[in-house]
Order: structure tokens, then sequence, then C-alpha cells
């Protein structure tokens, strides 16, 4: 893992957050260090019926997402266990969080072949234990008026994400 720098002014940045069965991503076309959403965001959907076809058109909507928009930094939310979560310790139960580990890899191994400089984001630094509900609601008070799409699944983790790289998210 590379360690984490924040994007400079003007930069076009990416902050995605995968899930097993889908993600989100937000996209700022031009980097400010103040409170502002994305000027893109997207909601990637598995549409598979076993786990290697959610990957397959999880990975390929990112791909098309990631050259249309032309990035030149990309942030990606890590992999986490939360010994104290029973929800975390169920998915390494089930091996759902080394499924989502393999996707993570897949994604930045997807830029790195094209030089894009990319980063992984621990969601303990960025959000701590917060859970979509919290998420969502300091979404509301840093930006005001939220569009809708900001609340989709692990689209609202994706502008977080960005929100905390603009430091205005604690």
């Amino acid at each position: 893992m590379n360690d984490l720098k924040l994007p400079s002014r003007g930069s076009c940045v990416m902050c995605v957050d995968p899930g097993s069965s889908g993600g989100g991503i937000a996209v700022w076309n031009s980097w400010t260090d103040g409170p502002r959403g994305p000027d893109t965001v997207y909601q990637l959907r598995g549409g598979g019926k076993t786990w290697a076809g959610n990957f397959t058109e999880v990975l390929s909507q990112y791909d098309t997402i990631r050259f249309q928009e032309g990035p030149e930094i990309l942030y990606v939310e890590d992999v986490s266990l939360w010994l104290g979560s029973a929800k975390s310790q169920g998915a390494a139960a089930r091996g759902s969080l080394f499924k989502l580990a393999y996707l993570v890899g897949a994604l930045v191994g997807s830029a790195a072949t094209l030089g894009l400089t990319w980063y992984l984001v621990s969601s303990r630094w960025w959000k701590g234990q917060m859970g979509d509900r919290a998420v969502k609601a300091r979404l509301k008070r840093v930006l005001g008026q939220i569009p809708p799409s900001y609340l989709r699944p692990h689209v609202h983790d994706a502008v977080g994400m960005g929100l905390a790289l603009q430091r205005c998210f604690a």
C-alpha cells in the first residue's frame, strides 16, 4: 500500500467505494480544497448470478467510467476487518471480505497498468465505524442540499471519502 497523499488543486480525482455486488464512484473534475460535492457520481451494479459474474460486471463498469472520466488520481476504499463488529466478522467467515479484497486489487491493478496515481484509503481514516445513515446525515450537514444520487448505496461513501480528503468530513 502506498502512503496516502491529498490531491493537488485542479486535479481530476476519482473516489471509489467498492462492494461485493456493486459500488459507488464520485468524480471531481477539478479538485478544490473547500467543501464541494463531486461533479459526477455513478452507482456500479453487479449483474451476475454468481460472485464471478458480479465481479466481472462491476470491474467492466468501473473501467468504462475510468476511461470516460480520465482521472489523474484514484482513491479506493481499502478492505478492513473490524474485530469488534459482528457484521465484519461474519463477512470474513463467509469469505466475502476476501472477495472484496480481490475486487479492490483488480481496481487498483487496472489503474496501475495505465500509470495512474492511486491510493488505498482506510475507512478508519475517513469515517471510523460510522454507518450508512450517519454518513448520509454528515453529507447533508457538510454540503447542505444534496442530490438524491449522492444517497445511493456505496455512492454516499465515495462522496464522503472525497469530502474527507477535502478535510471537510469531520
